[in-house]
């Protein structure tokens, strides 16, 4: 039986090949963004999966690949770079326009992206659906929320477990 880990965004990537390498058991890992993981990053036995349509827009992506990379550097090893990362999150709230609509977590809003999430969420269940039909699926673990809608939506009706980790 496989088990699948569903990742839409690359940024928990570290966790998401963290738990597989853990886990016994035959790993499909389905991802969104092309970015942050290659074939080599899986343990042995583990398959690689990438999905067209991604949960973050593609204007978005330079922004979120730049902002990744900050965070991996402020992250990395010191806590000098975790009192930075917050400071700069408070500095960030208190020039933040007075937008009603605002949201300063950058939290996707609106139809297009609704629109784009819709698609998102469509591609992983026919994605799902067609992969149990050639092997059983045991499990479907979630590591981005953006996917958990269509995690529910494929193993409710077949009573499989979802985690969110």
């Amino acid at each position: 039986m496989t088990h699948i880990a569903l990742i839409g965004q690359t940024l928990r990537m570290n966790d998401c090949t963290a738990f597989v390498r853990q886990t016994p058991g035959s790993w499909t890992i389905v991802v969104g963004d092309r970015h942050g993981i290659t074939q080599d990053d899986l343990p042995p036995g583990g398959e690689l999966v990438r999905l067209s349509s991604a949960p973050v827009p593609t204007g978005s992506r330079l922004k979120a690949d730049l902002r990744r990379s900050v965070l991996r550097l402020m992250r990395r090893g010191s806590s000098l770079g975790r009192h930075a990362e917050n400071g700069l999150r408070r500095v960030k709230r208190l020039v933040a326009p007075a937008d009603p609509g605002y949201d300063p977590m950058g939290r996707m809003a609106g139809t297009a992206n609704e629109a784009l999430l819709t698609t998102h969420t469509e591609e992983i269940l026919s994605f799902l659906e067609c992969r149990h039909q050639q092997a059983p699926i045991a499990e479907v673990v979630v590591f981005d929320l953006f996917d958990l809608p269509a995690a529910l939506a494929f193993a409710q009706p077949k009573g499989l477990p979802v985690s969110v980790r």
